[in-house]
């Protein structure tokens, strides 16, 4: 998909918003104190940022239709509508590309995003076709990791589109991908530690993996075998220190 659909920022280039942000990796990975020039490639994310908002809330009002439509339960008086949004905190996205040398500001793909924890699998596979039949366009390939997770054991499905030239992240997940995201972000705020980005101690990690592994089998109706019990609760164990306090 090519990137002249991408909106230009006013009063910016490309390559001004491209430039902040290696300013401030090269901030973020060093010592050097904040200087006039480091306060510039602030102000630059904060107005580049910013301007993710009506893209976003576009995205999100469209998407809570689509929910609606999907979930019948979802139609009455009252009822709430399962969306979630968020801009991407500016520590965040400093830390996103000290950890990515290879990511540009200009093209860092969840900046702004939303989230819809569907009732079912099948509701999830149901909103994912409603995105597709819309006339958003979709940037690179639909990830789907819920039969094959990340390392971490995450499982969701994530569709990049691009609103208004901003390009905008969609998160589809049942409740059980999501009982296990929050657990592990909890679980890494708690502990100071990126979980959530695949790091952290090996044990950690071990047991939140096979967690999901046991939740997916049971969602597909596999009773986890005494071997899998036996893995699962040694890991556990292990990784009981850090997991206290997790509930």
């Amino acid at each position: 998909m090519p990137e002249s659909k991408f909106a230009p920022l006013p009063g910016y280039t490309r390559g001004d918003i491209d430039r902040a942000g290696k300013v401030l990796r090269r901030w973020w990975q060093s010592d050097e104190p904040i200087d006039e020039e480091i306060t510039h490639a602030f102000v630059v994310l904060a107005v580049f940022r910013e301007s993710f908002q009506v893209s976003l809330n576009k995205t999100v009002n469209g998407l809570r239709s689509m929910v609606r439509s999907e979930c019948p339960e979802l139609k009455g008086p009252g009822a709430r509508i399962p969306v979630a949004q968020r801009l991407k905190r500016e520590t965040q996205i400093v830390n996103k590309l000290a950890r990515l040398d290879s990511m540009q500001l200009w093209t860092m793909g969840d900046i702004g995003g939303c989230r819809a924890v569907l009732p079912s699998r099948q509701q999830v596979d149901g909103v994912l076709r409603r995105i597709r039949k819309q006339k958003w366009t979709i940037y690179g390939k639909i990830r789907d990791y819920r039969d094959e997770p990340a390392d971490s054991g995450y499982r969701a499905v994530h569709i990049m589109v691009i609103r208004d030239g901003r390009l905008i992240e969609i998160q589809l997940r049942d409740p059980r991908e999501h009982e296990w995201a929050v657990v592990v972000e909890r679980t890494g705020a708690r502990l100071d530690i990126p979980l959530k980005e695949g790091e952290g101690p090996d044990d950690l990690r071990e047991v939140f993996r096979l967690a999901s592994l046991g939740m997916y089998m049971e969602a597909n109706g596999e009773y986890p075998t005494p071997e899998f019990m036996q893995e699962f609760d040694a890991a556990r164990q292990r990784a009981l220190p850090y997991l206290q306090g997790s509930a």
